[in-house]
Formats: structure tokens, C-alpha cells, sequence
């Protein structure tokens, strides 16, 4: 790895936000040998009040579109703001100012013990700020959530057909996202571009059969609580 420059003036920080779209390979080395820390904490913060604002704004567009009917999940898609938006979701609009900065950490530490073992060396802080603008392609699904809210008032037909939309958005986002993830560790660690997709991936995987087992579970549990409300069929008399 290179010499860690000099933190530079915030005038690079909107050009990172640029460059991780159009040259992320340079933008995001050029976060790390910056040690950009504080660019990466300005653009946390900025992700969660963000997210804080558009969870109050969903909450005021489901009292507006069922009046009658107690707050509960929005529809907002969880992925609005990257991997820590379903912490968040389970929070409450306001939790988002904690757990947007604790997701994010802890990815990153996930992501740099892994790395650690596969024979990187590199510095937590740079892998946290490259992480971070590695994340950015998750705000696109920022106007996607505004149209989604728009269409809860315009019938369940709408939702589907907006909701059907975001999730062919989705996989070509979250794949993107991935990519630039898997640049960010490549380049914070000093790992080659296998290593380092395995350190990404790794996490990802457990975390998809974790939920695939807690779902099974989950299913197995309301099958026994169904069938244990379902009375026995009466026998035909003799």
C-alpha cells in the first residue's frame, strides 16, 4: 500500500461522490491513501438523516392514505440506503441515526478481520470510508421510495406495478453496489481482485442462509400454530 496522504479539503469530497460513479477504481483508492475518515462520516450522516427523513415521511403518507388504520410496516423498500436499511426499517424512522453508523461499522470490521486472514494489510479507517462511497449506489432507490408512497394512494394495483419495477432496479443496483465493495476492499487491503470478492461474498452468503434458515423456521412455526387452531374433521357416523 501507498503513503497515506495528507486529509484533504472538502472540495474532494463532492468530487469522490462523482468519481465513485464514473472512475471508482481511482476515486476509491485515492479515499483510502487519503484516509478520507471524515468525508466518510460527513456522507453517514448525511445517508441517515436522509433516511430519518424519508421514514417521517412515510409515516405521515400512511396516515394520509389509511386514516383509520395504526402505523405499522411502510413500503419503502429496505434497501434504500444499503446493507444497514433493514436494521433501520426494524428501528422506527428515528433509530436510523444509530443503526445506519453501526451497520455500516460493522461490515467494515467484518469485512477487514476477513480480509486480515486472507493476507491483506491495510487501514480500518480507509477500508470504512471506501465502503462507505462504495455505497452509493443505493441512493438511487431514494426517488423510488417517494413514487412508492405516492402509489399507496392510488391503489393496491399500483403499488404492484411500482413495486414490480423497483425489483428490476434492484438487482442491477445491488450488484453494482457489490462491485464497488469488492473495489473498495481490493483497494484498502492490498488483496487481489479474487480475495478480495471473496471477502465480500463470504458475508453475504452467511447472511442469506441465516435468513433462508430463520424463514424455514419461521414457516415451520405458523404451519404448527395453523394446524393446532384447525379443529379435527368429524368422522362419518357408522
Amino acid at each position: 500500500m501507498e503513503q497515506v496522504l495528507d486529509h484533504p479539503g472538502w472540495a474532494s469530497f463532492w468530487g469522490w461522490l462523482g468519481g465513485t460513479i464514473v472512475a471508482p477504481v481511482r476515486t476509491l483508492r485515492e479515499v483510502v491513501l487519503a484516509d478520507a475518515w471524515p468525508q466518510a462520516l460527513a456522507l453517514l450522516l448525511g445517508s441517515a438523516a436522509l433516511q430519518t427523513i424519508l421514514g417521517l415521511g412515510e409515516l405521515v403518507v400512511e396516515v394520509i392514505a389509511y386514516p383509520g388504520r395504526a402505523a405499522g410496516p411502510g413500503v419503502a423498500p429496505w434497501w434504500v440506503l444499503g446493507p444497514a436499511s433493514p436494521l433501520a426499517a426494524a428501528s422506527g424512522p428515528l433509530g436510523v441515526l444509530t443503526t445506519v453508523p453501526a451497520g455500516w461499522t460493522a461490515a467494515s470490521l467484518v469485512y477487514y478481520l476477513i480480509a486480515l486472514l486472507l493476507g491483506g494489510r491495510g487501514s480500518f479507517t480507509g477500508l470504512w470510508a471506501a465502503i462507505g462511497f462504495a455505497n452509493l449506489p443505493s441512493l438511487l432507490f431514494v426517488p423510488v421510495a417517494v413514487v412508492l408512497w405516492v402509489a399507496t394512494m392510488l391503489g393496491p394495483t399500483a403499488v404492484v406495478i411500482v413495486g414490480l419495477l423497483a425489483l428490476m432496479v434492484a438487482f442491477p443496483v445491488a450488484s453494482w453496489s457489490v462491485a464497488l465493495q469488492v473495489i473498495a476492499v481490493r483497494e484498502a487491503m492490498s488483496l487481489g481482485t479474487g480475495r478480495a470478492a471473496l471477502t465480500v461474498l463470504v458475508p453475504v452468503g452467511v447472511l442469506l442462509t441465516l435468513a433462508l434458515l430463520v424463514g424455514c423456521v419461521v414457516l415451520v412455526v405458523l404451519i404448527a400454530i395453523h394446524a393446532g387452531q384447525t379443529p379435527p374433521s368429524s368422522l362419518p357416523s357408522v
